[in-house]
Formats: C-alpha cells, sequence, structure tokens
C-alpha cells in the first residue's frame, strides 16, 4: 500500500514539471518573436516596481498567445522570457529549457504529426549526426 502512495505522489508531483511556451493558433514563429518583442520591451517600460513577468504575460495574452506547460514543446510552441532578467535577453523562440542549438534545430525539423516512435527515431537520428 505504502509502494503504490509513493509512486501516486510521484507521478503527481512530475505531472506539473516541464518548461512554459506560447502558443496560437494559425501564428508561426515570426508572429511570435515579432511579438514577444514588443511585449518585453513593454515590460521593461515599466514602473520599477511593477513585475515585468507578469506584464509580459499580460501583454502576451492581450495578444492572444496562451501560455502552455509541456515537457516537449511542438511546432507552434514558443519559448518566452520566465523572469524579469530574461526580459533584455530573450531566449531563441524554438529552444527547449537546457536544449542546445542543434537539438532544437533536431525538435523543430522533426515530423512529430507521425507516430511516436518514428518520430522519436527521426530525432534522435538528427541528433547523431552532429
Amino acid at each position: 500500500m505504502m509502494r503504490i502512495l509513493t509512486l501516486l505522489l510521484m507521478a503527481g508531483a512530475l505531472a506539473g514539471c516541464g518548461g512554459f511556451y506560447w502558443q496560437q493558433a494559425g501564428r508561426g514563429q515570426a508572429d511570435f518573436e515579432r511579438e514577444s518583442g514588443v511585449c518585453a520591451q513593454d515590460a521593461q517600460r515599466s514602473p520599477k516596481d511593477a513585475d515585468m513577468e507578469k506584464v509580459y504575460r499580460a501583454c502576451m495574452q492581450a495578444k492572444g498567445w496562451q501560455r502552455v506547460q509541456t515537457h516537449t514543446p511542438i511546432a507552434g510552441q514558443f519559448r518566452g522570457p520566465e523572469s524579469d532578467e530574461a526580459m533584455t535577453s530573450l531566449p531563441p523562440a524554438t529552444s527547449a529549457y537546457g536544449e542546445d542549438a542543434w537539438a532544437a534545430r533536431c525538435r523543430a525539423n522533426t515530423n512529430w504529426n507521425q507516430p511516436r516512435l518514428t518520430a522519436t527515431t527521426e530525432y534522435h537520428q538528427c541528433l547523431r549526426a552532429r
């Protein structure tokens, strides 16, 4: 019984893991980068006592973007700043947390609309091709 309870607690804790990304149906990377840049500038110009991250999020939501949490971002999900410090140096839109440029390119170029095993194999082949 204790083992089952431990597994359930661990599963619940892991369910909340993953990075946050922005998505909006019909919008692409260029749209995201343009609007994210505008919102980051708005956040930087906010009063000193304002939480820049909250200003940024409100701006993005006003532009129709939805913030989602996921372990692995898919096409159409883009990374924005997650701290006040990141407002001045925005992360690459197509990167995952802790992901280098090569892995980001492989993930972006993988067709994730095919069977999961095929997509994962394609992604790992790209990573090994460094």
